[in-house]
């Protein structure tokens, strides 16, 4: 959280390098923390804790990339001959990362904000750039398409529970019907 006080700082004093290192160490932090948060959170331990700081290490990520490619074209390291390919170097390589956190971390909510970064990213260069405007189109549509099968997927991993419970709690049951079945013949015979 402190990064984000940096970062503004940093960007404040104009120390462009500065404001990608700082943004890019905070989102890879919170990225390894969300990757050893605990599997099954608690209802308030999502609401509190997990999901917000998903959506922050989410925003974080596509803010780490339009960080990078902004100050690489201001000091003129990306060129305007090269800034169509280096948008699509950047989307792909987000889009990837991006995809690889989620399905590992089985978190919907990190791709959010990346969602949201490429539909406002979107908006901007499809007045002015086709081949990026097209590329912002296919990663969006790759992680959206993404955000809906982690939920089927935690929805069926939920259901299964359940089912699973529900199935220990009938044995369970039984098992005490046939205590009771086989314990009441003893107790007549004496």
């Amino acid at each position: 959280m402190s990064g984000c006080g940096f970062w503004i700082a940093a960007a404040a004093l104009n120390a462009q390098r500065a404001t990608v290192a700082i943004i890019a160490s905070s989102a890879l932090l919170l990225v390894f923390a969300m990757l050893r948060a605990p599997r099954n959170p608690s209802r308030a331990q999502y609401w509190f804790i997990v999901l917000p700081m998903s959506l922050l290490a989410g925003w974080l990520t596509i803010a780490t990339a339009v960080n990078a490619l902004t100050v690489l074209t201001m000091t003129s390291i990306i060129t305007p001959a090269d800034a169509t390919l280096a948008a699509l170097i950047g989307i792909a390589v987000t889009a990837v990362f991006a995809a690889l956190v989620a399905l590992r971390a089985r978190n919907a909510a990190y791709l959010l904000p990346i969602l949201w970064g490429l539909a406002g990213a979107y908006v901007e260069e499809s007045q002015r750039n086709d081949p990026v405007a097209n590329g912002l189109v296919v990663a969006f549509a790759v992680l959206a398409l993404l955000v809906i099968v982690i939920v089927i997927r935690q929805f069926g991993a939920r259901t299964n529970r359940v089912a699973a419970l529900q199935g220990l709690a009938s044995a369970q049951n039984t098992l005490c019907a046939l205590r009771s079945t086989v314990a009441s013949p003893a107790t007549s015979r004496e």
